[in-house]
């Protein structure tokens, strides 16, 4: 992706969740709009809640440039998962980024804490109920832990496809 006209999004966090982290900053697009300050999410968040990839958000521009969230302007129909394995090189983790991947879910990858961590898009033709379930299993089995970072519900994901 080239970065050209592109600005990072800053949101704050609580530092006292289990990232430990005070702010997290993904891509986004400026929208040529008569509002300043409206960008498209380019980026699965690793920490922010409520926000997803391709939302379209407003910011406020701090004096030097910065643009921090303050809300959402319209849904992308696009959901958002966290996924912590109890190994990389689990079977069943790597199962599931498959299963995922067949159902048009794309995903980025870090490290906190020094353990491997996954964001998982989940467009809005994804079968989000079902990948749910999958990801409670899983995680009732001891093979991941996962959070919800933002769930779409099925009306904003029909709304999207339209």
């Amino acid at each position: 992706m080239s970065t050209d006209a592109l600005v990072k999004v800053f949101f704050e966090l609580d530092s006292n969740e289990w990232h430990a982290s005070h702010s997290e900053s993904v891509w986004a697009q400026p929208i040529n709009s008569a509002a300043p300050g409206v960008a498209e999410i380019l980026n699965t968040p690793f920490f922010a809640m409520n926000v997803s990839y391709r939302d379209i958000v407003r910011c406020k521009i701090s004096e030097d440039g910065g643009w921090d969230f303050s809300e959402i302007v319209s849904r992308s129909g696009h959901s958002t998962y966290r996924i912590i394995p109890s190994a990389p090189d689990n079977p069943a983790f790597l199962d599931l980024i498959e299963q995922l991947a067949q159902t048009g879910c794309t995903y980025e990858s870090g490290k906190r804490h020094g353990r491997p961590l996954y964001a998982f898009d989940l467009p809005p033709t994804a079968d989000v109920e079902r990948i749910f379930r999958l990801l409670e299993v899983g995680e009732r089995d001891g093979n991941w832990v996962f959070e919800q970072g933002h769930y779409c519900p099925p009306a904003e994901r029909s709304a999207a496809l339209q």
